[in-house]
């Protein structure tokens, strides 16, 4: 069984969202003033199909794991 390391995601209104990223990556976006908090960050998730959530609107994230 193979493990693959991803970061979960919550956001305002109660979404949740396991994506395929390095959770050291997701943290320094978080802490940089680069992104904006009205720009948006882009995400895969573990299926392959992107999207992208507004930096103001994660609420949290925390590290976890899919068996694949």
């Amino acid at each position: 069984t193979q493990v693959n390391p991803m970061v979960d995601i919550y956001c305002n209104g109660g979404a949740f969202l396991g994506v395929d990223m390095d959770y050291a990556i997701l943290a320094e976006v978080m802490r940089d003033n680069i992104i904006k908090p009205n720009d948006f960050i882009p995400i895969q998730f573990s299926d392959g199909s992107r999207g992208a959530v507004r930096k103001k609107s994660i609420n949290g994230f925390c590290e976890s794991q899919e068996e694949l």
